[in-house]
């Protein structure tokens, strides 16, 4: 009963019940509940308790605890936007990289609501960008999904990657909702005075001799406009012709 009483404080905040609970009973203060392997550091993170969260890591809390989806405080605290508590947990030597069940890592949930403080946070404290989830998915991938702009820029300027496929062999170039989307995202001063065609020829020299599909052509012109979007503004300070020699070490298939 006593029990039940420590993760209720936790989840109202009560800082004093939960003191009087620790100092009456004797409490673990690692003790997990028998439903969903919550702790008190858990439950006040998700309930954005975070002057009680803070005593608990005062008072010595394991902060690398995990609930039963293997949320630990900082994926918790990353999905929901809670800057203190992401910087608390840092400044205490929390491993950024620890993944849950589902392989989602705290930058990936981060990115995926579109977080760029924390986004930022992570990646300062040592995140690795190109983990990826139980699905394939990549940080950037769950930023594109989402359209999650800002997040999209910081992490392609970052080095994220962009060839990784999912488990269905889809990459940030294969749906054609993430071509609108960068189109949209990025300015018209990528292409450099460049007709389409022009563009797609300079990338790819063999596919103007394609010339049985046309609706093929474009889809895939449109592709490679996004992928030329995507490096310009990236490697914004390298001249047109080194961003085709990027553009073209990337292999056609996964564009």
């Amino acid at each position: 009963m006593c029990e039940n009483g420590f993760f209720l404080a936790s989840r109202r905040g009560d800082l004093q019940k939960l003191n009087n609970i620790i100092e009456e009973f004797g409490i673990n203060i690692n003790s997990q509940n028998n439903r969903d392997k919550e702790s008190a550091l858990t439950l006040a993170v998700k309930y954005q308790r975070n002057l009680l969260a803070k005593h608990l890591i005062k008072k010595g809390i394991d902060i690398h605890l995990q609930n039963d989806r293997g949320d630990n405080a900082l994926i918790i605290a990353a999905s929901i936007s809670n800057d203190d508590i992401v910087d608390i947990l840092i400044q205490n030597g929390i491993d950024v990289n620890t993944t849950n069940l589902y392989y989602d890592t705290a930058l990936i949930m981060a990115s995926h609501c579109g977080f760029l403080p924390i986004v930022e946070k992570l990646y300062n404290a040592g995140a690795i960008l190109d983990l990826r989830d139980n699905c394939g998915r990549t940080a950037l991938m769950s930023a594109v999904c989402m359209k999650q702009t800002i997040v999209v820029e910081f992490l392609i300027k970052k080095g994220a990657r962009l060839e990784f496929q999912n488990l269905w062999n889809d990459t940030i170039f294969s749906n054609n909702q993430y071509f609108i989307f960068f189109q949209n995202t990025y300015t018209e001063k990528c292409y450099q005075g460049l007709d389409p065609l022009s563009l797609e020829e300079a990338c790819f020299p063999k596919l103007s001799l394609k010339r049985d599909y046309e609706i093929e052509r474009i889809i895939k012109r449109s592709r490679i406009l996004c992928l030329f979007k995507i490096l310009y503004h990236k490697y914004i300070f390298l001249d047109v012709q080194t961003i085709f020699q990027l553009v073209q070490t990337l292999s056609y298939e996964n564009i």
